[in-house]
């Protein structure tokens, strides 16, 4: 009899639960068909076309040749000694590829799990998913932003490279690397004879690298990662319990390495000054496109920049509440609401 009773209570427990296991199922159901499903394909297919961008990179580098310039025998611009990179390429990638993937990992890292929920109310939860399975915001965030950042840093190597190979400018060091053959060149240093070919017996390597100096690389490359990374944290870095000088603290940094690199150039001898100028510009250019207007930084909602400016606010008063109720005694000690300090 006891056994009887006691099958017939587990049946009804399990009959109680059958309901909020449907609930959870539908739950879950209802929370997956809200979210944006993204095939696996779609991703491989972004990463080919990264890879693609990169594509001409490789190719510029690898088959095809500079444009074939003389020189003038009097051109002292060309005749500097050769010096070995102050920033070196492996460097100027390194850095200028982890400055702004560390800026976005933290910057989205702090929005996701601790100012959007607890100053905005925003519970972050997952938009995307692959093969039904959610996928983290914060993920989603990464692979949006570092995405877009690798996509433009492409571009803008690729218009470096463009100018480089179809001018053919000579370095300032081009003599040096040349070594030309002045058995064959008819040409004294005060005479302004114009040398091609210019019979060089020098290393062909470096010959070819000298050849490359209009726009800078490094000026280029430099100055699109910091000021991505500028405007980046512009966008997203809402810091509202401290000081609002170090957002832009972090902007000077980014720009003054964009700038120290750029004018290492021209101390190198790698780069005449309008070199380094159209690089820097044309980073400037390729950030402002990605960050700007293909990303869209800068496109807020208005109800975000709103609630932003208010949390702002809140916190302002906030702070000056605290530092209204701190009192001091006849002996000095000081008294908050906590109690004595």
């Amino acid at each position: 009899m006891h056994t009887h009773n006691s099958t017939t209570a587990e049946a009804k427990a399990a009959e109680s639960l059958q309901p909020l296991t449907r609930m959870t199922s539908r739950s879950k159901e209802y929370q997956l068909s809200q979210m944006e499903s993204v095939h696996p394909v779609r991703i491989l297919l972004d990463v080919f076309i990264l890879c693609l961008a990169f594509t001409p990179v490789i190719v510029f580098a690898t088959a095809i040749e500079p444009y074939q310039r003389g020189f003038y025998c009097d051109d002292e611009s060309i005749r500097y000694p050769y010096k070995d990179s102050t920033v070196a390429n492996i460097n100027l990638y390194i850095f200028g590829i982890l400055i702004p993937v560390v800026s976005i990992l933290v910057v989205e890292g702090y929005r996701t799990f601790v100012f959007e929920p607890k100053y905005m109310g925003i519970k972050c939860e997952p938009t995307h998913c692959v093969r039904a399975k959610p996928i983290s915001p914060y993920a989603t965030r990464l692979y949006y932003y570092i995405g877009y950042f690798c996509f433009g840093a492409a571009l803008c190597q690729v218009l470096t490279d463009i100018g480089k190979y179809s001018i053919g400018r000579l370095r300032p060091h081009f003599i040096a690397v040349c070594e030309p053959d002045w058995n064959l060149v008819n040409c004294t240093f005060r005479e302004h004879t114009y040398v091609f070919p210019a019979y060089c017996k020098g290393d062909y390597a470096h010959i070819r690298e000298a050849r490359l100096s209009f726009p800078s690389g490094h000026s280029s490359f430099s100055f699109y990662s910091m000021f991505f990374s500028a405007f980046y944290i512009q966008a997203q870095l809402v810091w509202p319990m401290v000081s609002r000088l170090i957002k832009h603290v972090l902007q000077f940094c980014y720009i003054a390495i964009a700038f120290g690199t750029a004018l290492s150039r021209i101390s190198d001898y790698k780069h005449h000054w309008s070199d380094v100028l159209s690089g820097s510009i044309l980073g400037i250019f390729s950030a402002s496109i990605v960050g700007v207007h293909l990303l869209g930084l800068f496109r807020y909602p208005k109800q975000q920049v709103l609630i932003q400016g208010q949390v702002l606010q809140e916190c302002a008063v906030e702070q000056r509440l605290k530092l209204s109720t701190i009192q001091k005694d006849p002996a000095g000690v000081v008294i908050t609401p906590a109690g004595v300090v």
